[in-house]
């Protein structure tokens, strides 16, 4: 036993070396080494590898823009940071808090975790720390406006790194003053970008020169030297692409269409910035996708379409008044909680803050007055065209109609593979009642009545007969089982992998490892959850016997409070990832997955094996 643990410790340890490696340059990679690490650890429950598995799971969130996972998982790290006394861990982890919530606009919060990051990072001469939260300080400065406060936080960070030799702080502090410099001193921006580019191109540190290097052209465009900063774009989607680097990839995309834009070419700067949109949403935040609307109403617009132009002026004018909303709510919520724990000083920080929200609202009118100016600038020149649009906006109407008959036809799509997956199962139901009663009947009969027939002829042949009709009886008997989905409603998810195992052993074909944790949370899964999972399993365990030759399989079923993962491994011939979409059994086990709101990532290799994750979300 002391043996195994040990094993799964180095295992453990080989992904974390692995994450760390991946992390500079390959997120999707990165992501699922994190996962794996995670589920390994929850297995083995050290507190050690449970601290550094949470940690990884919680950087590649963030690096990934995914904010609230990240902010969920740093706080289970923090947990473990503190037990173990690990202060380097506790100050990374409260300035990673700082800057989730600096993005999500809860500035007070963010320097609240940064103060506590500098405070254990000065008690415990955390030197390379510090120069981390001074960075993170300088971009939350800069996005309050703080400028001198900002430039004074960067040249604490980049003393210490370069006296230090921080090449990955100083990376990032370089990155932050060409953006801090942008607007005041181009040619040094451009001086302090391309020391970044070098120093990140040294270390291999794919995801930073991306990053860097995305800067460098758009200052290139801003100051219009188009056809260096479209070179600059093409080495950061060269590389965002290589890392996977979504955020970079839709700057990337952006860029160009501001070019095309700039250069009078309308028509292909709205198809750029509608693929970008398209391409891109999912990993975008509101603010984001409030520049996009911004940006992409003006070449609509400059090309005469204008109720396309205000249609994105409106969308760009609702979710400015809903991120107005929010940040109000924070800031009041934020003032409240003040006001709870400083009862001492309650009348001076409430008339103080009253007089702040006061002067913020009157700011806040300031801008929205002049964005709502625009719009109603647009709004009147569509008005005064009115009558020569009335057919285009009657082709508008007919569009949306359109639209909405695609999205009620959607919605039949879905209820079609709900009817199919329904009707295939109803359909095995069917055939087992057939095989069990019918043929599994007659074969019953039969062997009775042989059985009867040699208790006077006492024949071998026919006894070898009589053995050789049971035998089929079981196997017809097992597959009625596995093809009625009565079998196993009434069975735990444990239970029926037992006996799927046990079948698959059974035959000779492979042996099969089963994990489930924690098995008390197994026993509660909804039916349908265990229906489709049972099912999956099904088809990937055929597929190790037909197909992948494999020797040893390897299942495990690990279920938080937020979300069930699925992980399969086996270690047989492995395929080509790309035509793995084109099997009718993929087809069935996507849309058993889509059913329940799941994601199924296959990662496979001719000749080194298959891997499967299925994430479910536990809301289902």
């Amino acid at each position: 036993m002391l043996s195994s643990f040990a094993q799964n410790l180095d295992s453990i340890t080989v992904l974390h070396e692995r994450f760390t490696k991946a992390l500079h340059t390959d997120f999707e990679l990165a992501k699922l080494l994190a996962l794996e690490g995670v589920n390994k650890s929850e297995k083995l429950q050290d507190d050690n590898l449970l601290l550094q598995s949470y940690f990884n799971l919680s950087e590649i969130y963030s690096k990934q823009k995914k904010n609230d996972s990240s902010f969920i998982y740093a706080n289970k790290a923090l947990k473990y940071a503190q037990k173990l006394s690990d202060y380097k861990k506790q100050a990374l982890l409260y300035n990673r808090l700082g800057s989730l919530s600096k993005r999500n606009g809860a500035y007070t919060k963010a320097i609240t975790y940064h103060e506590k990051a500098m405070l254990l990072a000065e008690q415990h001469s955390l030197l390379q720390q510090r120069s981390g939260i001074y960075n993170s300080l300088t971009l939350l400065y800069r996005t309050k406006g703080d400028k001198e406060r900002a430039f004074e936080e960067l040249q604490k960070a980049i003393e210490i790194a370069e006296k230090n030799n921080f090449k990955k702080e100083l990376i990032n502090s370089y990155n932050i003053k060409g953006l801090l410099l942008f607007n005041i001193q181009k040619d040094s921006a451009i001086h302090y970008y391309k020391k970044g580019i070098a120093l990140a191109n040294e270390i291999g540190h794919r995801h930073m020169e991306g990053v860097v290097l995305s800067n460098l052209a758009d200052l290139y465009m801003n100051i219009e030297k188009y056809e260096v900063g479209l070179e600059y774009l093409t080495q950061t989607e060269e590389i965002a692409s290589e890392v996977h680097d979504y955020g970079t990839l839709y700057f990337v995309k952006m860029s160009q269409g501001i070019y095309f834009e700039e250069v009078g070419d309308f028509p292909k700067a709205i198809r750029t910035y509608e693929n970008a949109i398209k391409e891109y949403k999912p990993y975008l935040n509101d603010n984001q996708m409030r520049g996009a609307y911004w940006l992409i109403s003006g070449p609509y617009f400059h090309n005469n379409q204008f109720k396309e132009a205000y249609e994105y002026q409106e969308k760009y004018i609702e979710l400015s008044e809903h991120l107005f909303t929010i940040q109000k709510s924070k800031e009041f919520d934020e003032i409240r909680t003040k006001y709870e724990v400083e009862k001492k000083d309650t009348q001076i920080t409430l008339l103080a803050k009253e007089n702040e929200l006061a002067a913020t609202r009157r700011n806040w009118i300031i801008i929205s007055s002049i964005i709502l100016t625009i719009p109603l600038i647009i709004l009147i020149l569509f008005y005064k065209h009115r009558v020569k649009t009335q057919r285009t906006i009657r082709e508008q109407e007919a569009q949306l109609h359109i639209k909405e008959k695609e999205r009620l036809q959607k919605e039949q799509e879905i209820k079609q593979i709900q009817a199919l997956i329904d009707g295939q199962d109803n359909e095995r139901n069917r055939i087992a009642i057939e095989l069990h009663d019918g043929i599994g009947g007659q074969l019953a009969g039969m062997n009775l009545r042989l059985t009867q027939i040699n208790s006077e002829l006492h024949n071998s042949e026919i006894k070898g007969i009589n053995q050789s009709l049971s035998n089929t009886f079981k196997e017809l008997r097992i597959l009625s089982h596995n093809l009625s989905s009565n079998y196993f409603r009434d069975k735990d998810i444990v239970s029926l992998l037992l006996d799927l195992k046990e079948q698959y052993e059974g035959s000779n074909r492979f042996s099969t490892n089963i994990s489930v944790f924690p098995e008390e949370n197994a026993l509660l899964l909804d039916s349908e959850i265990k229906h489709h999972l049972y099912r999956i399993l099904q088809e990937l365990l055929n597929n190790a016997a037909k197909h992948a030759h494999a020797e040893t399989v390897d299942v495990s079923i690990n279920i938080h409070s937020d979300s069930l993962i699925l992980m399969y491994e086996d270690d047989g011939t492995g395929f080509d990832a790309k035509t793995i979409h084109k099997g009718i059994g993929f087809q069935n086990m996507k849309e058993r997955v889509t059913i329940i709101n799941g994601v199924i990532t296959f990662d496979s290799q001719l000749g080194k094996g298959t891997r499967v994750i299925v994430e479910i979300p536990m809301d289902n």
